[in-house]
């Protein structure tokens, strides 16, 4: 992303770029008039030559031939004149080449160190820039990508420098005194040509951070000045393999001066890894696409204290061996990728996500592979939390959930002022929440997944209908002074991933009121009915947290009952209907008219589970209606009722000795039930 600050320095930069453009043609039209100089003072030297051998000639022939010795000394005098004349011309091309030299070469000079300074910003501020900003958007930060305004940047300084180095190059066979100094010069052009070729080969689209074996993934490598740099006759191959941290470390610490050799480090096997750079006519990029890596297997390295596979980072490292100036150059080039976590199976991805998160927020620029703080101050880590949360849902966490959030992780609900307090790496992903065998991050990313998965149109910037994260003393405290059947919607705490309807209804004997949680819903049952349907169907539901009628909130997300027609094989399909037990407070059967539903009851809740201290949850209806009885010696030994409202029993354990009875008869004899057809 380009701040509004860099914005602000894109003109300056081009201004420079300009200047420092327009200095080296000045410079390349100096260094012609001073090719002309030397040229005109070698003709000079010629012609000098020329007279006096002219003169020596002349002077044998006075001491010879007395005949023509007037003539001789005639022509001897004007040889004179012209040779006086061409010293005199001589020495004047002579300072005029030297003064040109010598102020060629301080504005070359002055040239080189202006271009190194504006180098160093647009590697600086803008390349390594352009990686941080990657960083953050894998936690989700918004994320523009700026390269080919780089790229005209770099390519811009990769022209100045090829044209200095040519232009030193000829005045270094001027034969001049300074020509250890052009030398010298052309040697610093050459090294900074080397930095920006280095530093401008870089990841344009990342591996996936969380990375599974045995499964396809692509990134993508770019050369920034490749569409100037690199010659035409030479097409690099690009080279991945993947690193552990201690190798990343090795080959980043290490500078490779003179070795133009790949690196043949790895930890594991990956398929598909050579790609060559190639420029794409219409954007000019230069650009290694590896559409289909495959990371065969992976070799960990030995874990300490309580360490696991997903605490272990990784890198795909991209190398290749770059030709420049027609092969006169030859640069290694390599880059890393993010850091990346390599998992085996899903359950894994929760705590490398953890990771990956943890690392992407808090490496710092200059950090050693892929060393990250153990503490953080948690005004960081809420920033953090929040940026996913707007990524994956579209709404920032606000400041109540943060301090939530907050008293959360650090298992301390008294605290006052949590911005400033450091959050440790432990606290974050390692250690388990008091009473409950999951840590922070993964009931924090239970819930991000919940939502974005299927509560994401119920939690929006414009009407966020879900409260979220409250606790359930809060939840009671705000629900106790509203009007029965107010309700609000929060994640569930002791379970991962569900979310739960409270409300405030009077109790089974109506002389008080209470507020009660519903059995938190999982991802699975909303897969089978949608949270909106649910809250449609509890029809003492009636007002969302403050005091909106529900209807006017959920309606829009409710989804329309159709009429119910026997399919081909005259079945009619069943609907599922949420509802709380009579005996429930605020229950009842209250689902719609005309719904076809299952009079069989299902397993209902134990009553402590609804009176209980504190309040708990209360079950929803199942549409898995299948009989079960234990064991059983006789048909007389079968209680009928409990048969008939047992939901645990299967039917394959109905017993032998039940054979001569028609289950059909059975059913159709209970009292309350109709005979099953087919």
């Amino acid at each position: 992303m380009i701040s509004v600050t860099k914005m602000d320095v894109i003109p300056d930069i081009h201004n420079h770029l300009l200047k420092l453009m327009n200095d080296t043609d000045a410079l390349q039209l100096q260094r012609g008039e001073i090719s002309a100089h030397f040229e005109n003072i070698n003709f000079l030297k010629l012609r000098l030559g020329e007279i006096n051998r002219g003169l020596l000639s002349h002077r044998n022939r006075l001491t010879t031939n007395t005949c023509s010795r007037m003539n001789d000394e005639n022509t001897l005098m004007k040889l004179q004149r012209q040779r006086e004349n061409l010293f005199s011309d001589l020495n004047a091309l002579n300072m005029r080449f030297t003064e040109e030299s010598e102020d060629w070469n301080r504005k070359c000079t002055s040239l080189i160190s202006q271009t190194k300074i504006i180098q160093t910003s647009v590697l600086d501020d803008w390349v390594e820039s352009f990686r941080l900003t990657q960083q953050s958007a894998g936690n989700g930060a918004h994320f523009d990508n700026n390269l080919d305004l780089i790229q005209t940047f770099c390519e811009t300084l990769g022209g100045i420098w090829l044209k200095l180095r040519t232009q030193l190059d000829l005045m270094s066979k001027y034969g001049t005194s300074r020509d250890a100094e052009y030398l010298e010069m052309r040697h610093e052009v050459d090294n900074m040509i080397g930095q920006l070729v280095k530093r401008t080969f870089i990841v344009e689209k990342q591996p996936p951070q969380v990375l599974k074996t045995q499964t396809r993934f692509p990134s993508t490598v770019r050369s920034l000045v490749g569409g100037l740099l690199i010659s035409s006759q030479h097409q690099p191959i690009v080279r991945a393999s993947i690193l552990n941290e201690s190798q990343a470390r090795n080959l980043m610490q290490s500078s490779h001066d003179g070795n133009i050799t790949l690196t043949d480090a790895s930890s594991g096997a990956i398929l598909n890894r050579e790609s060559p750079i190639e420029c794409h006519p219409t954007t000019k990029q230069f650009i290694a696409n590896f559409r289909t890596m495959t990371l065969k297997k992976i070799t960990r390295t030995e874990k300490k204290g309580t360490e696991s596979v997903m605490d272990e980072k990784f890198a795909i490292l991209f190398q290749a061996v770059f030709k420049i100036a027609a092969g006169e150059l030859v640069f290694y080039v390599k880059t890393l990728s993010l850091p990346l976590v390599v998992i085996v199976h899903g359950n894994q991805e929760n705590h490398a996500w953890a990771t990956v998160t943890w690392d992407n927020a808090f490496a710092s620029a200059s950090r050693i592979p892929f060393v990250v703080p153990d503490k953080v101050q948690w005004a960081a880590v809420g920033q953090v939390l929040s940026t996913k949360f707007n990524a994956s849902v579209g709404c920032n966490l606000n400041p109540e959930d943060l301090s939530f959030l907050a008293a959360k992780a650090f298992r301390d609900f008294n605290l006052q002022e949590y911005n400033s307090i450091y959050l440790s790496w432990g606290q974050f992903a390692k250690e388990t929440l008091p009473d409950r065998n999951f840590t922070f991050w993964e009931w924090f990313y239970s819930i991000l997944k919940l939502t974005r998965e299927h509560l994401k149109d119920l939690w929006r910037p414009d009407n966020r209908l879900i409260y979220g994260f409250i606790s359930r003393k809060q939840t009671e405290d705000v629900l106790m002074d509203k009007p029965d059947g107010t309700f609000l919607l929060r994640y569930s705490e002791t379970e991962l991933g569900c979310i739960t309807i409270a409300y405030k209804a009077e109790t089974k004997t109506g002389d008080q009121k209470c507020v009660y949680m519903i059995k938190p819903f999982s991802q699975k049952d909303i897969q089978i009915r949608s949270l909106a349907d649910r809250i449609h169907d509890l029809k003492h539901l009636k007002y969302l947290y403050p005091e909106i009628p529900k209807d006017q909130v959920f309606g829009r997300f409710y989804e329309p009952m159709k009429d119910v027609e026997p399919d081909a094989e005259g079945y009619i399909p069943p609907v599922l209907v949420t509802h709380i037990p009579e005996w429930a407070p605020g229950g009842g059967i209250d689902s719609y008219p005309n719904t076809p539903h299952s009079v069989i009851n299902t397993q209902s809740p134990s009553m402590n589970e609804i009176y209980g201290d504190p309040p708990s949850s209360v079950g929803s209806l199942s549409s898995d209606v299948r009989l079960n009885v234990e064991s059983m010696s006789s048909f007389q030994d079968v209680d009928l009722y409990n048969i008939m409202n047992d939901v645990d029993y299967d039917m394959d354990d109905i017993p032998a000795d039940l054979s001569g009875v028609g289950l059909n008869d059975l059913l159709a004899n209970a009292n309350g039930f109709n005979r099953l057809d087919g």
